[in-house]
């Protein structure tokens, strides 16, 4: 069975009623008695990655709201270094022009 991913059996399990007015955790409290010791593993590390995800997504959100993707930082201001490439660029191109005789416009 190399190579086919398959969901751990507490996955798939359903409640007989899609519409239950049980909470998510009082479901999972209700299924935990009936897990094995592998699937309880399994839904520990899940926890447990979904849980690091989580923090490293805030950790990156904070980040960006602490210091905006349009504001300059200790790395410069982005606009100033675009406008200098742009402009020395227009006249490098402008040079090539001229020595290869082309009008100016």
């Amino acid at each position: 069975m190399r190579g086919i991913v398959t969901q751990p059996a507490f996955v798939a399990r359903r409640t007989a009623v899609e519409s239950d007015p049980m909470t998510a955790k009082e479901k999972l409290r209700a299924q935990v008695d009936e897990l094995s010791e592998a699937e309880a593993a399994s839904a520990r590390i899940v926890v447990e990655r979904t849980a690091d995800r989580d923090e490293i997504g805030e950790a990156i959100a904070a980040g960006y709201r602490r210091i905006p993707q349009s504001t300059p930082d200790e790395w410069g201001d982005l606009s100033k270094l675009t406008e200098s490439t742009t402009a020395q660029t227009f006249q490098r191109l402008d040079a090539e022009e001229r020595a290869a005789g082309i009008d100016p416009w």
